[in-house]
């Protein structure tokens, strides 16, 4: 995770130097930089959400090859709260 931190201050970086994205039209950087309660509670429900089942995007991603259950079901899970937290920013699934 810590590399990964690493990595990604570092893109955050070069990428606020760019005049637009790479690969798209526009580049959407946070503004935000405090950190409130809402932050906080949204990290630490996905924490421990993680933490419940087990399981990490990534891997339960890898996981879904096994045919098992619990993979299936977190993935779907995760899906479904993804389109919840973009539906409540006003982002709708293409």
């Amino acid at each position: 995770m810590d590399g990964a931190i690493g990595v990604g201050l570092l893109a955050i970086h070069f990428a606020r130097k760019l005049p637009r994205a790479i690969l798209a039209g526009s580049m959407q950087l946070p503004a935000a930089r405090q950190i409130n309660r809402r932050l906080v509670l949204r990290g630490l429900s996905v924490k421990v959400g993680w933490g419940l089942a087990d399981y990490r995007p990534s891997p339960a991603l890898a996981f879904l090859a096994t045919g098992g259950s619990k993979p299936v079901i977190f993935t779907a899970a995760m899906l479904v709260g993804m389109m919840l937290t973009g539906c409540s920013h006003g982002w709708a699934p293409a």
